[in-house]
Order: structure tokens, then C-alpha cells, then sequence
């Protein structure tokens, strides 16, 4: 087993499991299933402090990928827009924008007259 593995499966500290599992389940290296299941369990279950930090690092590769995935929840993607917007983050933001965009309807908003 990787080391990097062995610490994710032992560490109690989010930031460090945080790191190896976007490391390692976007690295596109080929590793034991049963592995890769638990790091896409652990980056769903932890999808808001995940997109703080793609935001941040303006990621635009990974915001992508994670779009791709499906993971970016309707009810979310409003927030991660404020988020970004709220840090200067002009890149992810607008991509968070035009995400949006494609993927939801006028249907889905409410429009108070």
C-alpha cells in the first residue's frame, strides 16, 4: 500500500485526509478499488470544505473534473459562487457562474411578483 494511503486511512486530522484524497483520486494513478471508492466517499461527504479549497487555489482543473463528476450539488452552487466571489476569486467564480447556468433551468427558480 502506498504510504500516502496508509496515512489517510490512519490520520484524524481533515486537512491531511483532505489533501491525499484530492491527490490521490485525481491523480489518475491506478489503484486498488475498494481505495478509490473511499476516497470518492470521503470528497463527496466533505464536498463544502473540498470546493473552499479549489476555490481558493482557484483549481480551475479540479472544479472542472469535480463538475464533470456531478458533484456540484444545485443547492449548493450558490453558495460556492458567494464563496468565490467573496475571496476575489474572479476564475472560479465565473465558472461557477457559467456552470450554473448550463446546468439548472429557470424552471427550478422562484420568481416573486
Amino acid at each position: 500500500m502506498d504510504p500516502r494511503d496508509q496515512k489517510f486511512l490512519e490520520s484524524g486530522q481533515g486537512r491531511i485526509k483532505l489533501d491525499i484524497a484530492l491527490e490521490r483520486y485525481f491523480s489518475g494513478e491506478v489503484f486498488d478499488e475498494e481505495l478509490r471508492n473511499r476516497y470518492e466517499r470521503y470528497l463527496k461527504s466533505r464536498i463544502r470544505p473540498m470546493m473552499e479549497r479549489l476555490i481558493e487555489e482557484e483549481n480551475m482543473e479540479l472544479l472542472t473534473r469535480t463538475a464533470k463528476l456531478g458533484w456540484l450539488q444545485t443547492e449548493l452552487i450558490d453558495s460556492f459562487i458567494t464563496m468565490a466571489a467573496d475571496r476575489g476569486r474572479i476564475g472560479a467564480m465565473t465558472f461557477l457562474l457559467h456552470w450554473k447556468e448550463q446546468n439548472s433551468s429557470f424552471e427550478d427558480e422562484e420568481f416573486p411578483f
